[in-house]
């Protein structure tokens, strides 16, 4: 009988190390990845949640207003292909765009970004994929002025 009352000991220590197994292979699978691919930017707000977002191209201080859920979400979605390197220090750099989230709730998230640097909640990081997000958010909103000559 006493071997019955250690059983349950027993499985919660096989249990208790499969966790901790898997978490360590999670681990090492997915720190390789973050590595070399960057982190994401976390505390984005979803695209049901925004109301508008406001685009400046900082260096002729032109800007746009997209108020639909299409380019709102086109919008969300160009900033998760923001992901910095998690031990690059950033160089000093202007920023080329501003993008500001405007919520349901009235909340502000603003990011400001350059080719290859991004600030936000009051950090600048260095991007791994560089002058993605640059151009692709003046290639959807700042088209025609490219096509006219503006820088």
């Amino acid at each position: 009988m006493a071997r019955g009352a250690a059983e349950p000991d027993n499985h919660k220590k096989q249990i208790t190390r499969f966790i901790v197994k898997a978490a360590a292979v999670l681990m090492l699978a997915a720190a390789p990845y973050l590595i070399f691919c960057g982190f994401p930017l976390s505390g984005l707000p979803d695209a049901d949640e925004v109301t508008r977002v406001e685009i400046t191209r900082t260096c002729d201080g032109l800007s746009k207003c997209a108020t639909n859920a299409n380019d709102i979400e086109l919008v969300r979605k160009a900033a998760e292909l923001l992901r910095y390197a998690p031990f690059a220090v950033p160089r000093k750099e202007a920023q080329r765009i501003a993008v500001t989230f405007v919520t349901r709730g009235g909340e502000e998230i603003s990011l400001q970004a350059g080719l290859s640097i991004v600030e936000y909640k009051g950090r600048t990081r260095a991007l791994r994929r560089k002058k993605l997000f640059v151009n692709v958010i003046e290639g959807i909103f700042f088209k025609e002025e490219r096509e006219n000559g503006a820088p």
